[in-house]
């Protein structure tokens, strides 16, 4: 038996039934095809890097593959209204009725609620979906950012005499999401901004493969360094990094393709033959996880030579939006507009597939915000892509109060995209493959962390001048460390939040400078051109207003 899927970043199953032998050794073997050279613009991997699991259940009742949809539709700060919906196989004669048992476990591992009930159904449907309950819970315990509480819903399936059949568990958090033109997105009824990473899924020298451990080491450094968000780029991430995501408190906006093209099955077969296979595979996967805030159907779509039905994505979008919908309907369908995707006849004007998105993501050009607001009041605006090299302005200078929020291009380097040979891949994020923090992560942290006093100093290296897509991307050099000659000439920067910082080389101070926050391309950085280098340490402090004592110490 040969059972082959396109696109392995989704999951398949196979049914043994019938094929295993039982009186001797059984072989299940796994080609992984990725040789084309259209393959993919990045190092993707290949083999089996996502989990697989054999399921051995009562061939005649059971619930099928990511059977469970759990909803929200009202909740308060204290109750909520929960819906339980699952998909049930049922393969026996006679029986006109299905016995299911639903309880909820709450965060502690307390059983809150338990309740058996029973539902009719046709025999001559094998396959069907079920409303198994609707509960109503007080003294809830909401999941968000801060306190991602998850509970747990168990259901039962049992046979006929009352023994089981089959039962699976599916954790969920108890959460609401809006978004308006108004305040961009709140969770639970309060704004927040996403303020987050857009990356590949690969682990840097581990490879493709999705370790827990290793995901888990990544989510905690950028929580630490007050990051919020995570933009699968450009392919649906495993389960267990949303998984993680949930414990966490990691808002995910989660996304299925890079391009509407073959070269997202890796130039195996046509886009147009796949995607209605894989757009019910990844929400009925996904649809459960409270981190999932936003579905993003591509990123760079909306180039008409590349697209089907010639007119700049719009028809391909609501076909496949509206198989989306059949599975969820809670979160809000977007696509990442190419930095260069604007209408055709004036590049005043978004691109014809920007204005039926329900979020309008803008790789990179923030800039047209304002203008496209006013234009098309409705618009709710999602930088989906920003760049390292205008770190500061592409945040500060959007209205954040009405945007959804940002994703930093590449934040952790990655191989693949290296802009050429003999480099093996990109070197522009603020944390290096190994998850090191480089100098200019702490800049970005005194942005996304701004009631947390803090000052770093960096010296200048050189410049970046790398350009991807028109599109500036690389940024100034930076490192950390004091080993200079004496005598030796340094452009230093000292980052912070605070209001002013003062550098003390060798012992001898150079006075105060102010953070001008006035101005966002030097915000929370302060520049020192042509610093003598001098003595065994350079130290910076940073003060507020009014304060003798500094709030922050930085000293190499």
């Amino acid at each position: 038996m040969y059972i082959s899927t396109d696109y392995g970043y989704l999951g398949f199953e196979i049914d043994l039934s019938g094929l295993l032998l039982f009186d001797r050794p059984n072989v299940i073997a796994v080609k992984a095809e990725t040789g084309n050279p259209g393959n993919s613009r990045w190092y993707t991997g290949a083999g089996l890097y996502r989990d697989v699991s054999f399921i051995v259940t009562d061939p005649s009742l059971y619930f099928t593959r990511h059977p469970l949809h759990i909803t929200t539709p009202d909740v308060s700060a204290d109750a909520a209204s929960i819906v339980v919906d699952g998909e049930i196989a049922t393969y026996i004669k006679g029986e006109k009725e299905l016995t299911v048992g639903v309880d909820v476990i709450d965060p502690e591992g307390v059983n809150v609620y338990s309740e058996v009930t029973t539902h009719r159904f046709r025999r001559n449907v094998r396959v069907r979906e079920l409303r198994l309950d609707s509960i109503r819970l007080e003294n809830i315990r909401l999941w968000d950012v801060s306190n991602p509480e998850l509970y747990t819903i168990v259901a039962t399936l049992y046979r006929p005499d009352g023994s089981v059949a089959d039962c699976v568990k599916q954790h969920f958090g108890i959460r609401s999401i809006d978004y308006s033109p108004e305040f961009g997105f709140r969770l639970n009824g309060k704004k927040l901004l996403l303020k987050g990473i857009a990356n590949h899924h690969t682990l840097g020298a581990l490879g493709a493969c999705a370790y827990p451990a290793a995901e888990e080491k990544r989510i905690r450094l950028l929580k630490e360094f007050g990051f919020n968000h995570i933009r699968t780029s450009h392919n649906p991430y495993s389960e267990s990094f949303l998984s993680l995501c949930d414990r966490y408190g990691i808002l995910v906006v989660d996304e299925l393709y890079d391009k509407w093209t073959r070269k997202s099955s890796g130039g195996r077969t046509e886009w147009m033959d796949r995607w209605s296979h894989d757009i019910p595979e990844w929400i009925r996967r996904d649809r459960n996880h409270p981190s999932v805030v936003m579905w993003s159907l591509g990123n760079e779509l909306q180039m008409i030579s590349d697209l089907p039905f010639n007119d700049w994505g719009v028809t391909p979008y609501k076909l496949q939006k509206t198989l989306l919908n059949r599975y969820d309907n809670t979160r809000p369908v977007t696509v990442a507009m190419h930095p260069r995707g604007r209408n055709e006849m004036t590049d005043s004007l978004p691109a014809p597939l920007a204005l039926v998105t329900d979020i309008a993501s803008y790789n990179y050009r923030y800039g047209y915000f304002p203008g496209d607001s006013r234009n098309f009041p409705w618009m709710i605006f999602y930088q989906s892509e920003a760049n390292t090299s205008n770190m500061g302005p592409n945040y500060f200078d959007m209205d954040l109060d009405r945007v959804v929020g940002l994703a930093y291009w590449g934040m952790i380097d990655y191989f693949g995209e290296s802009q050429g040979w003999p480099a093996k891949g990109w070197t522009n994020g603020v944390f290096d493959v190994s998850l090191e923090p480089k100098p200019m992560a702490y800049f970005l942290r005194s942005i996304f962390r701004p009631d947390e006093p803090l000052v770093r100093i960096a010296m200048v290296e050189s410049e970046s001048n790398d350009v991807w897509n028109d599109v500036k991307v690389g940024t100034k050099q930076l490192s950390s460390g004091w080993d200079y000659t004496t005598g030796s000439r340094r452009d230093i920067y000292t980052f912070t939040n605070a209001n002013e910082v003062e550098l003390i080389v060798g012992g001898r101070s150079l006075g105060r400078r102010l953070n001008n926050r006035l101005d966002s391309s030097v915000r929370n950085r302060i520049l020192w051109r042509d610093i003598v280098c001098m003595g065994d340490t350079v130290e910076a402090r940073a003060y507020n207003y009014g304060s003798e004592e500094p709030v922050a110490v930085h000293r190499d």
